[in-house]
């Protein structure tokens, strides 16, 4: 299982698990408070900014958890090349 690799490890603690990353994204990030909103699509846009294509490579090899959290990243950085990848992952 993937998920026992270190540098998948790594990814979903530095890209997935912040605040539970993973399981805000999609439609829960539109139905935040303005309060927890704010910080949350700012932390999202630093790591997708500062994210490599390597780490989203990776991030896209990985679980449900790891794959959702990669095309958010994706999107927010408007990294195209990485559309056609995650969408054939439907």
């Amino acid at each position: 299982m993937i998920r026992h690799d270190p540098e998948i490890q790594d990814l979903f603690r530095r890209y997935c698990a912040p605040a539970r990353r993973y399981l805000k994204l999609g439609g829960a990030v539109f139905r935040m408070p303005p309060e927890e909103y704010e910080p949350f699509v700012h932390a999202l846009a630093a790591d997708a900014k500062a994210v490599s294509d390597t780490e989203l490579t990776t991030l896209v090899e990985g679980s449900r958890r790891e794959r959702r959290t990669a095309a958010w990243l994706a999107a927010v950085s408007r990294r195209d090349h990485f559309r056609e990848r995650l969408g054939a992952l439907r």
